[in-house]
């Protein structure tokens, strides 16, 4: 599995907060497990800024959090 989720962090030079969110809830939408695409490069200090929001988000749609590598075994 490569990525399966994405927060659309790549397709704006500066995107907002709630165009991330739309994108990783539309993205994530009906899936049991999630492989998010996030980027972080040094020009990509929103995503770096989102993560706190992503994982709050994740939790509290009961996603559980893992190892990527312990997950494709």
């Amino acid at each position: 599995m490569d990525w399966n989720c994405l927060t659309g962090d790549s397709e704006k030079t500066n995107p907002t907060e709630e165009y991330l969110m739309n994108n990783l809830q539309n993205t994530s939408q009906g899936k049991n497990n999630l492989v998010i695409l996030m980027h972080d490069a040094q020009a990509k200090r929103v995503t770096v800024d989102f993560l706190p929001k992503v994982i709050d988000y994740l939790k509290q749609q009961c996603y559980e959090f893992d190892n990527f590598y312990s997950v494709i075994k």
